[in-house]
């Protein structure tokens, strides 16, 4: 019964809308939120964080124990992919840009597992962050997020990274998330 908009601009990236119908008090599925404006005026979620993470109990389980770096300028954005990833048990660090990720990444690049960057960032763009993440860490993988790159686009992204990369394409379920993230932290052989 829910409803879900995707508007992509060359200008503004990608915005989703989401419509979901009210759960009965026992059946509520997200984390504690409270309401805050964002630049346009709109309403969104600030999700707090658990306490705990929550246990894996699929694949993911036998990932190496690290953070996930995600970095990208739509708020609504970060805050669906960290909440998706916390849910699944995984400890998100999150910026607005690529400037901001690899100030973070560079504090303690050992910490992290993967690193999730928008394609185009301003500031700094994704493939930008990670070339600098890679001088400090070659085996670091990376999940571009872009709902620009397309085709040959998306050859280009891939082929400049000297290490492990992959680009999951806006918009994207949960679920294709957590596939993608199971699919980078695989051990290489």
């Amino acid at each position: 019964g829910g409803h879900l908009e995707t508007i992509t601009t060359s200008t503004q990236g990608t915005i989703w809308e989401i419509t979901v119908p009210g759960a009965p008090p026992q059946a509520q599925t997200l984390p504690a939120a409270t309401a805050q404006r964002s630049k346009s005026g709109s309403r969104l979620p600030q999700i707090q964080p658990q306490a705990a993470p929550i246990p894996v109990q699929d694949a993911v389980a036998s990932r190496p124990h690290g953070k996930i770096l995600l970095a990208d300028d739509e708020e609504n954005f970060r805050l669906f992919t960290s909440w998706a990833l916390r849910e699944r048990g995984f400890e998100v660090i999150t910026a607005q840009d690529g400037q901001e990720a690899f100030e973070r990444f560079q504090e303690a690049p050992e910490e992290f597992a993967l690193v999730i960057l928008d394609a185009y960032m301003p500031r700094m763009g994704g493939l930008e962050a990670y070339l600098r993440m890679q001088v400090l860490r070659s085996d670091l993988p990376v999940l571009f997020a872009s709902g620009f790159a397309r085709g040959p686009s998306i050859d280009a992204l891939v082929s400049g990274c000297p290490g492990p990369a992959d680009v999951l394409l806006k918009p994207f379920s949960s679920e294709d998330l957590l596939e993608a993230v199971k699919k980078a932290l695989r051990p290489r052989t």
